[in-house]
């Protein structure tokens, strides 16, 4: 399709284009009504309230601004939704961008970071300035996110079991096993979100734009998350820097670098809040200098059609 509509509760919207070759946008908090159909009819817990966004995906850049201009006008079912204004054009440069190849120190793919540092080069060229920094707290959020969810997910589980599938099952089930609702880490947990948010305002402030992986691992086999207890945690711990787009409200715009032996490669570009045309900006100078991979036509067998 030449467009697509997701949402991004953590990484729901980039992580299928670094496995694509395709580029997407995962807007600030309250930049796009989060108003969307739903299997309950309650309203949302805090971990869906304030995680959760709706955004496009895309061949090229140019098309997610398009949809991002259609998708943040105005909805009054949305009491989060925030008339920003687009504020990339105001920043002035050069830019300076923090590069971080393993931004939760777990260790990673080696062609993810290389392809990390071609898009870095690629930013240079164009006039960004560079600095290998890897910006604050990364891991942590990971722990804080699963200290919300875990809680949140153990209240509603018993009514999603019935309507997901025997995959969905495995996957919360492992998420929250050997855990148990606690009331004071919760709490404490949506206290720290705003210890990250401030470090990371500080950061940026001296760093406007972090550029870095959606995942610390190539594109995976198919049910590789779903392999066991500890490939689930390898998983999680390698998107550490994309979930801390959701956790802390700032807008993320993938895009791809590279084809390496049959698998695309991607990077992700993230922005203060309510600059998404900051991220856009500097993924389509690295489209521009790397190409678009995705066909525009299927490629199958048409033999039997």
């Amino acid at each position: 399709s030449p467009l697509g509509v997701g949402n991004d509760m953590g990484g729901s919207l980039r992580y299928p284009c670094q496995c694509c070759g395709i580029t997407a946008l995962k807007p600030s908090f309250g930049r796009i009504s989060s108003i969307a159909t739903s299997i309950f009819s309650d309203p949302p817990l805090f971990y869906n309230q304030f995680t959760c966004v709706n955004g496009p995906m895309a061949r090229h850049v140019q098309d997610l601004r398009l949809a991002l201009d259609i998708m943040s006008q105005s909805d009054p079912r949305d009491p989060w939704w925030t008339p920003a204004l687009r504020l990339g054009s105001t920043m002035p440069g050069p830019i300076k961008v923090a590069l971080t190849t393993d931004p939760t120190g777990h260790g990673g793919s080696s062609v993810v970071a290389k392809e990390i540092r071609n898009a870095a080069d690629v930013l240079a060229n164009a006039g960004y300035v560079i600095e290998e920094i890897d910006p604050p707290l990364v891991s942590e959020s990971t722990q804080i996110l699963e200290q919300i969810s875990v809680m949140e997910i153990k209240s509603y589980l018993s009514e999603m079991l019935p309507i997901i599938s025997k995959d969905a099952k495995t996957f919360l089930e492992r998420i929250i096993e050997d855990t148990e609702p606690d009331l004071s880490t919760y709490m404490k947990a949506i206290a720290e979100r705003h210890r990250i948010a401030l470090e990371w305002n500080l950061f940026m402030e001296r760093y406007p734009l972090v550029l870095g992986p959606v995942s610390t691992l190539q594109p995976l086999e198919v049910d590789f998350d779903l392999a066991g207890p500890e490939q689930l945690n390898h998983f999680i711990r390698s998107i550490g820097l994309t979930e801390i787009c959701n956790l802390i409200g700032l807008p993320s715009v993938v895009t791809p670098i590279q084809v390496v032996d049959g698998l695309p490669q991607g990077v992700q570009i993230i922005g203060p809040r309510y600059h998404e045309d900051l991220c856009l900006d500097a993924a389509e100078i690295i489209e521009q200098q790397q190409g678009v991979f995705t066909p525009i036509e299927p490629r199958g067998n048409l033999s039997n059609v």
